[in-house]
């Protein structure tokens, strides 16, 4: 067959170019993953460092909240004040507060100063924040407190109760503004902040939003921050501030934001990372300087190892095509040409030596190919004449052949089985052996027993079982299956042989029936009638299987053979079985016991159905008229078994009394037998 011409590639170049192709990949890998791991090392220290910076703003918050409540404990202590708020003199509080307030206000930074009276309302004209609740809270707990408050504006608020005499007589508060914290934050941690709030219209100066749904309510360094907000709304969501790491690129800086909740508002925290990204975008980029050189010096050094062994080998294969051109001499002389390696021999020389060495058996092998090829061809022929005798009597044997593989499917079978089956060979093979068979005849145990001998060296297997024809009529066949395996490959099949044995079978069935039936009247004859009522005594357990007979002798029988003739005799004989058998139910048994007796064996029953069925009887068995002056007349007798009687002779003997007694009683009529007394009913 002739080959596709395919460009030709050296393999050392293959195998330099598919090596490249793998180091590139891993180092595009080992790249990925060092920078994953550096991005991801560098957000959890950002993570880190946030979580440090939200704790100690936390702690800064609490020690301005512990600074300005001492503040306000202190304030309180001054008996000057709490003697003016005893006496309620306003315009004296008023001065008193004022020049308070321009001391705490320059000394500490105090914004503001309120006093309100033992009741919580508000005293100082100075106050803009309503904190009658703080106050409250202050009053029940009579100790001194702070909090973060939000009005018009957000505050640090602490107050402190004002004792007079043992008696609280006032609260007085102090506040100072949030933005004071922000900025000894931005001092400490060179951090800028923001506070954003939702609900804005408390708040006096705030600029809202839109995109957040939040309001800015306070910043730090607002010239620098601002800008870097307006980025962060165009490229982050609200709730991407407290979730995530998030970086802003602003005038080649970088700058990290996270947000974390102050009550009920939220800090935005804005931190300069431009010299930590810049390291790890330095740290990145010379690992990949040395990937890259590594890569490169691998290349290099594979290329090295490659080169002298791949070019041996490359000679190497510029003399097989001698060899497959038969050309052995000139291959010879072109192995003795090549070199061996320097130290040790490596794949291309064990090549060269094997492919000196598989010349010289080639050329032994050519001659000896001549020699079998005639051998063989002689011997070919002689197997075509062996098949065809094979052939020819696996086909003329007058009997049922099939071979079947180890799964039951039918692989060849002969001529017979096709004309016994009405099956074509196409239809045949593919089948598997047991759609053949009639499934109503020991279907498991036989396809089982076919199934081991295919599977174990369990012997052979006979039996008898009919097939079912195309034309769906049933053949019987005599089944012999063993073993058949093949000896070269060691796979399993089994041999089927079956003879047609329908003949036999039709005549076995035809003598069974006749052994059990009358052949006049095909109804059971006596010994079918004594089995079965035998049968009916080894079965009685109590009343619910009541069973009796019934004893049907015709009238004047005798007088119809001898003036009509026995074959109206015969003819009397087969109506009155057709009618017993259509008066009967379908428990009931009927039987000639001989000449012109009948009997039945009757089961589930009631007292008054005897009389009904052997009315029904006399009825149905009077109206057969062959002729006008050829009647039918019957005596019937009834015996009901009990557990009195004995055997079967007892209740038979029992009935056939009764039926004498109907005769003696005039006939055509019943008598049942009962406490040895005879009840004629007519």
């Amino acid at each position: 067959m002739k080959q596709t011409q395919k460009p030709q590639f050296s393999i050392k170049w293959q195998a330099f170019g598919l090596t490249s192709l793998v180091l590139a990949v891993l180092f595009v890998f080992v790249l990925l993953v060092l920078t994953n791991a550096t991005s991801s090392q560098f957000n959890v220290a950002m993570n880190t460092i946030f979580e440090r910076n939200q704790k100690q703003f936390q702690a800064l918050l609490d020690v301005e909240g512990q600074k300005i409540s001492q503040l306000s404990l202190f304030t309180a202590r001054n008996q000057g004040l709490a003697k003016l708020l005893a006496t309620e003199n306003s315009q004296s509080i008023e001065n008193a507060l004022s020049d308070l307030s321009w001391n705490l206000q320059i000394e500490y930074g105090i914004d503001k100063v309120m006093l309100y009276d033992a009741q919580g309302f508000e005293l100082s004209t100075t106050a803009e924040m309503n904190e009658q609740i703080f106050a409250q809270s202050i009053l029940r707990k009579e100790q001194h407190d702070w909090r973060l408050q939000c009005n018009a504006q957000c505050y640090v608020v602490a107050g402190a109760p004002i004792l007079y005499e043992g008696d609280v007589v006032g609260v007085v508060a102090l506040s100072e503004p949030l933005t004071n914290v922000l900025l000894k934050f931005y001092q400490i941690n060179e951090i800028n902040t923001a506070l954003l709030s939702e609900r804005y219209e408390r708040y006096t100066y705030v600029e809202h939003l839109p995109e957040w749904s939040h309001n800015l309510v306070a910043l730090t360094n607002p010239s620098l921050t601002r800008d870097i907000i307006d980025l962060a709304l165009a490229d982050l969501r609200f709730s991407d501030l407290s979730a995530k790491e998030n970086f802003i690129e602003v005038n080649d800086r970088t700058y990290h934001m996270r947000s974390f909740e102050l009550g009920e508002n939220t800090l935005l925290t804005i931190r300069d990372v431009s010299e930590g990204k810049a390291i790890v975008e330095h740290t990145l980029a010379n690992m990949r300087w040395m990937l890259m050189i590594c890569l490169i010096v691998a290349e290099c050094l594979l290329l090295l190892v490659l080169w002298r062994p791949m070019t041996r080998l490359r000679r190497t294969t510029n003399i097989l095509p001698s060899l497959a051109s038969r050309n052995y001499a000139q291959a010879k002389k072109d192995f003795d040409k090549l070199g061996a390696s320097r130290f040790v021999n490596d794949e291309a020389d064990i090549l060269r030596i094997t492919a000196s060495g598989l010349c010289d058996e080639l050329e032994s092998m050519r001659e000896q190919l001549e020699t079998r090829a005639s051998e063989l061809e002689k011997r070919g022929r002689e197997l075509e004449l062996e098949r065809d005798f094979v052939n020819q009597l696996f086909n003329t044997m007058h009997a049922a052949i099939i071979i079947q593989d180890g799964d039951g499917y039918i692989r060849q079978t002969n001529h017979y089985t096709q004309s016994i089956t009405g099956f074509s060979q196409e239809k045949l093979n593919g089948m598997h052996f047991a759609k053949l068979l009639d499934p109503s005849e020991n279907f498991d145990d036989i396809i089982k027993h076919v199934k081991d001998i295919s599977q174990s060296d369990s012997g052979e297997f006979q039996h008898e079982a009919a097939v079912i024809t195309h034309d769906q009529h049933l053949r019987f066949l005599a089944w012999r299956h063993a073993p058949l395996i093949n000896q070269k490959t060691g796979s399993r099949q089994v041999l089927s042989i079956a003879v047609d044995i329908s003949g036999r079978i039709e005549a076995e069935t035809e003598l069974a029936w006749l052994a059990r039936h009358d052949t006049l009247s095909s109804l059971h004859n006596r010994h079918a009638f004594e089995e079965e009522l035998a049968k009916c005594f080894a079965n009685f357990h109590d009343n619910s299987h009541q069973f009796g007979v019934m004893f049907v002798d015709l009238d004047d029988f005798k007088s119809i053979n001898d003036t009509y003739g026995h074959h109206k005799g015969d003819e009397m004989i087969r109506a009155v079985a057709n009618t017993l058998k259509d008066c009967s139910r379908d428990t009931d048994f009927v039987a000639r016991m001989g000449g012109d007796e009948f009997a039945l064996i009757v089961r589930n029953f009631h007292r008054y159905d005897l009389e009904r069925i052997a009315e029904r009887m006399l009825e149905q068995l009077s109206s057969i008229v062959l002729e006008p002056q050829i009647h039918c007349s019957a005596s019937i007798g009834v015996a009901v078994h009990s557990a009195l009687i004995p055997s079967p002779d007892v209740l038979i003997s029992d009935a056939d009394t009764a039926m004498y007694a109907a005769k003696e009683a005039g006939k055509n009529r019943y008598v049942i037998f009962q406490d040895d007394k005879h009840r004629i009913d007519s």
